[in-house]
């Protein structure tokens, strides 16, 4: 009885209300506590749709994204070297065409002659810019262009006086034929033989003396000739010695066929500026050169294809393959060529587009990034079925161009993908559609719960 009036004692009264308050607040927290984790397991495992595609999926309601592709698309927009599917870079060349090299380096100031102009050997096709030099360089260039401009005004007067000169030696003897010719008529005519014969020795005889008269004559304007064309090669090598002929020149007569290079461009001696054929090409004179990146299936020699040139879309030249390289290039390409089925008059150099008719790419290929290895160490990717549902994908890697690689066995073209891979991505989880922020690809969400949500960005 003193223990508990002890206990009952006023100032242990209140001690005990304060004790009881704190237990039943406590008990209380923990109570709402159970009650609200307790809904969420039961709402979670009696009313939500629960995922059957992997029952090991994890728990955790992480959302992630996940960019999905179709492998026909991503082959499709490969274009590693800019090419589109089936359609490669070509030229026009010609197997009988002569190619123009300037003699120096400069600009080209000038054409004279036009794609299809008929030129002969020797005639000035266009003119380079004058090197660049010294005060005194080109002083020195000055003087030897005055010399060779002097020697060539020499060269035509010369040639002009010698032309005039051979005309009137001509006629002086045809009038010593003449005289000759009347002389032994009038010969004829005598009836004693051996005047006859004595006016006609004459006759003969100042005959050949005018001739040799003439001919020594036409000997001196030669040698006028020869040293008039001597004064100008002379001229024209000390010209050259120091870059002064900026003339470009026909190597033969002929049909300029094609220009490779405008007023304005620079160009060496090393660069192809035009070309001169022949006038009536048949139809094996003119051909394409193309190169054919090595992600491509090979066409076979026979092959039909069309010829494009830029610009004009609606214009089509048929044309079939003779030849393809087996080497590839240092570009990783092979070479092809291929003939016209009917003569053209596309000018040599001419760039066109060589469209195949039947071409495909050589495998699929898709980013590198769509790419992953399981413990085994075979490669993967992550592929979506038609309930957008993930699953791992083995697969055989061919080729490797850019940022894509080719896919030879495993994955077609009809199936999807992730092309990023996520080492969140697992197995049995569920995409939903949505878009990537600044692009307009086809992104979709992936949640581990299995359920596919839309978040506001």
């Amino acid at each position: 009885m003193q223990y508990l009036d002890k206990i009952l004692h006023p100032q242990n009264k209140k001690t005990l209300y304060v004790l009881r308050g704190i237990f039943f607040g406590v008990a209380g927290i923990i109570l709402f506590l159970l009650m609200f984790y307790g809904s969420q397991i039961i709402v979670s495992k009696f009313f939500l749709p629960q995922s059957t595609e992997h029952p090991h999926a994890a728990s955790e309601t992480n959302t992630i994204l996940a960019t999905v592709e179709s492998a026909d698309e991503a082959t499709q927009t490969t274009n590693v070297l800019g090419l589109e599917s089936g359609s490669w870079d070509g030229e026009i060349v010609s197997n009988v065409d002569v190619p123009i090299y300037p003699t120096g380096d400069g600009v080209i100031i000038n054409w004279n002659v036009s794609i299809g102009k008929y030129v002969y050997k020797g005639q000035v096709l266009g003119q380079l810019s004058p090197p660049a030099g010294t005060i005194d360089q080109n002083l020195t260039l000055a003087e030897r262009k005055g010399a060779l401009e002097s020697a060539k005004t020499k060269s035509s007067t010369a040639t002009t006086y010698i032309a005039e000169a051979r005309k009137r030696l001509q006629e002086r003897r045809d009038a010593a034929g003449k005289l000759k010719d009347a002389a032994h008529k009038a010969a004829d005519k005598e009836g004693d033989e051996t005047k006859r014969n004595k006016e006609k020795a004459d006759a003969d005889s100042e005959y050949v003396k005018t001739a040799t008269e003439i001919d020594i004559e036409n000997a001196k304007l030669t040698q006028e000739q020869a040293d008039a064309n001597a004064d100008i090669r002379g001229a024209e090598i000390a010209s050259s010695a120091i870059g002064l002929d900026r003339n470009i020149y026909a190597l033969k007569s002929g049909i300029i066929s094609g220009i490779s290079k405008n007023v304005g461009d620079y160009v060496t001696p090393d660069t192809l500026i035009a070309s001169i054929g022949i006038e009536n090409p048949t139809q094996n004179d003119r051909f394409i050169r193309f190169t054919i990146p090595n992600y491509y299936i090979l066409p076979t020699v026979g092959e039909e294809v069309k010829i494009k040139r830029p610009g004009y879309p609606y214009i089509t030249y048929a044309a079939k393959i003779t030849g393809v390289g087996t080497a590839i290039d240092q570009t990783g390409s092979y070479t092809a060529e291929a003939v016209f089925n009917d003569v053209v008059n596309l000018s040599v150099h001419s760039k066109v587009r060589v469209v195949a008719t039947n071409q495909k790419t050589q495998g699929i290929f898709i980013p590198v990034s769509a790419l992953w290895f399981d413990e085994t160490g075979k490669s993967n990717v992550w592929k979506v079925n038609e309930k957008n549902i993930v699953s791992p994908l083995v697969v055989e890697t061919g080729r490797a161009i850019g940022d894509k690689v080719e896919i030879i066995n495993g994955l077609t073209r009809t199936q999807k993908y992730i092309s990023q891979v996520n080492p969140e991505i697992k197995s049995g989880v569920k995409v939903s559609q949505t878009k990537q922020p600044g692009s307009e690809k086809e992104v979709k969400e992936v949640s581990d719960d299995g359920h596919g949500h839309v978040h506001d960005e």
